[in-house]
């Protein structure tokens, strides 16, 4: 299955609490599952997760879950609707943004507050929705979001929920398509993008932060460095590095010293020496347009071709095909 386990640990009292788990149940619908929303940076104590209110409950929706005790609440700002496709939560963990389905249209709706209804600001055929939500700013008012309708890669934007303007293009590449929105700590600061092609690449509009990743790169060569948190101060940082043939590996960096400090693997039984790497590929479709992939080959083919196996998954309409 896919679904996850969740699981939150007490270092003070060293104790692990069950915050959810994985469809082991007989009964799959009456599993105590929870699907991370948002992770309520600002409320450390909280995350806010879609699921039932407890285990063997047909109350299905989106909560505030207690990491210290598990309990559930529901989350602020949430209306049930049906086919709902995305949301966007601010800084307070108030709904402030969905998509849905209805008929043949997706709808994009907006509140201008925290206590105010949602208002429509667009919609698109149901099959090319044109819009994503990434995520709010520090003033709870500007919506990161990624448009589709002028360029197929995306543009991203940001929306003014009060006003529900749409900003000029903030970024936008030919090269591949936009990923998260990388802000400072408060989310005050616009530092820059993520967008995959044949890899990860970052363009920054912030040089402190595209010093620190040029710093972490050549500390750590040969893999692909995300932050993956960061103190407020801004001075600490922890690091996955991971490549084609490591799963990752997490490091501490220190910048006031400076130290990089290794504090551990998500697969420390995995050799990267013994696994083969991947290969970036591009290839023409039949309308011209470029295709990405990748290829693996086998030990000892000394790059010949080999056979191959494939796989189809669920296709052809599945959501991976």
């Amino acid at each position: 299955n896919e679904s996850n386990a969740l699981r939150s640990i007490s270092l003070k009292k060293r104790k692990v609490i069950a915050l959810a788990d994985s469809y082991d149940e007989r009964f799959a619908d009456r599993a105590n599952s929870a699907q991370i929303v948002d992770e309520m940076k600002f409320h450390p104590h909280h995350l806010l997760v879609s699921g039932p209110k407890t285990q063997g409950s047909y109350s299905f929706s989106l909560w505030k879950l207690d990491i210290r005790t598990g309990e559930r609440r529901p989350a602020l700002g949430y209306e049930p609707k049906v086919d709902t496709q995305e949301l966007a939560v601010d800084n307070n963990g108030v709904v402030r943004a969905r998509s849905y389905l209805l008929g043949d249209k997706t709808v994009f709706e907006v509140r201008p507050g925290a206590e105010a209804g949602f208002v429509k600001v667009a919609e698109f055929p149901a099959n090319d929705p044109k819009w994503s939500f990434r995520q709010f700013a520090a003033d709870n008012e500007t919506l990161y979001l990624v448009t589709s309708d002028q360029t197929d890669t995306g543009a991203l934007h940001t929306l003014n929920v009060r006003t529900r303007q749409l900003s000029p293009v903030l970024f936008h590449t030919p090269k591949g398509e936009i990923g998260s929105v990388l802000l400072s700590w408060d989310r005050s600061k616009f530092y820059g993008v993520s967008f995959e092609a044949d890899k990860v690449y970052y363009s920054f509009a912030d040089q402190g932060r595209a010093n620190l990743q040029q710093t972490i790169d050549a500390s750590l060569p040969g893999t692909h460095n995300v932050v993956t948190s960061i103190s407020e101060d801004e001075k600490v940082v922890v690091v996955l590095a991971s490549s084609d043939r490591d799963p990752g590996t997490y490091y501490v960096l220190n910048l006031r010293q400076p130290a990089l400090r290794q504090i551990g693997k998500i697969n420390a039984r995995l050799n990267p020496a013994e696994m083969r790497p991947m290969e970036p590929i591009t290839f023409q479709a039949r309308d011209g347009l470029t295709l990405h992939g990748y290829l693996t080959r086998p030990a000892g083919s000394g790059g010949q071709p080999g056979p191959l196996i494939i796989n189809p998954h669920g296709g052809p309409f599945g959501v991976r095909d």
